[in-house]
C-alpha cells in the first residue's frame, strides 16, 4: 500500500507515519516536524535499499546486453561467419589465437569481457547510464 514519504536529497526516504488524505497535508505535517524532502507517494518496496540494488543489477545487466550486441558487430567485421562475441572470446582463446583471425578474435573477446567487469564494478545507476559501450571499451 502507497504511503506518503519525504524523499531526501541523498535519496533515502523517511516514511510519515500517520495517513494522510492528500499530498499537502503530508506536506504540512513533514515541515511542522522539520522533516525535508519532497513529499509523495511511495510503496515501502520503492524506497527500499533492496529496490535501488535491484535498479542497478537490471541496468548492469542491460547495459551487458548492450555490449555484446556491439560486441557481436564488431566480431563480425573481423569475420563475416563469426556471429557471437562469446564464442569468437572462448575459440579464440582455446584454438585459433596463434592466426592472425584468432589473434582478433581474441583482441575484440578481451575487450568485451574486460568491458563486462568494468560494467559490473560500477556503483550507480548515473555511471552506468552513463557508460558508453561503443567508446569506452578498448576495442581493437
Amino acid at each position: 500500500m502507497p504511503k506518503f514519504v519525504a524523499v531526501q536529497p541523498n535519496q533515502t526516504a523517511v516514511f510519515l507515519t500517520p495517513d494522510f488524505a492528500d499530498q499537502a497535508e503530508a506536506q504540512l505535517f513533514a515541515t511542522d516536524h522539520g522533516i525535508g524532502g519532497v513529499v509523495g507517494l511511495a510503496s515501502v518496496f520503492e524506497v527500499s535499499p533492496f529496490a535501488a540494488a535491484l535498479q542497478l543489477s537490471e541496468a548492469k545487466t542491460a547495459k551487458v546486453r548492450e555490449l555484446t550486441f556491439e560486441g557481436n558487430a564488431r566480431s563480425q567485421l573481423v569475420d563475416p561467419h563469426f556471429f557471437s562475441v562469446n564464442q569468437g572470446f572462448i575459440v579464440g582463446l582455446t584454438v585459433n589465437a596463434v592466426t592472425p583471425l584468432g589473434s582478433s578474435w581474441v583482441a575484440v573477446g578481451v575487450a568485451w569481457d574486460d568491458a563486462r567487469t568494468v560494467i559490473n564494478a560500477l556503483g550507480d545507476l548515473a555511471s552506468v547510464a552513463a557508460y558508453d559501450v561503443v567508446t569506452d571499451p578498448a576495442w581493437p
